[in-house]
């Protein structure tokens, strides 16, 4: 099975200037985990994915205040992941998974 298979060609995306309680309507809304934040010439800077929503005041998740949640700005472009790992559409699923198990890796270190 490849990336293909899987795929859609219909990417749902937001701007990176929405509200992070945007984002979370629209996944949750569309039934997707994950949405591309694009730029004002469409261009992808980022994902936002479920896991950066968990536990965030604008969402209504968070466990405990925090302090500095008082000084950021309820954007997505301040909790996106903004290097993208693109996948090529012939990439097998599990090369696809592995990479992105990689990233993740990276990002939580």
């Amino acid at each position: 099975m490849r990336a293909a298979d899987v795929m859609t060609t219909e990417v749902i995306t937001v701007g990176e200037d929405a509200s992070v309680q945007d984002a979370a309507k629209l996944m949750a809304g569309r039934g997707i985990s994950a949405v591309p934040v694009v730029d004002r010439e469409r261009r992808v800077i980022g994902m936002v994915s479920e896991g950066d929503l968990l536990h965030r005041a604008e969402t209504g998740t968070e466990r405990r205040r925090s302090w500095w949640l008082e000084m950021v700005a309820a954007r997505v472009d301040v909790i996106l992941l903004s290097s993208v790992l693109p996948a090529n559409a012939l990439v097998s699923i599990p090369a696809a998974s592995a990479g992105m198990r990689l990233k993740l890796s990276m990002r939580s270190s």
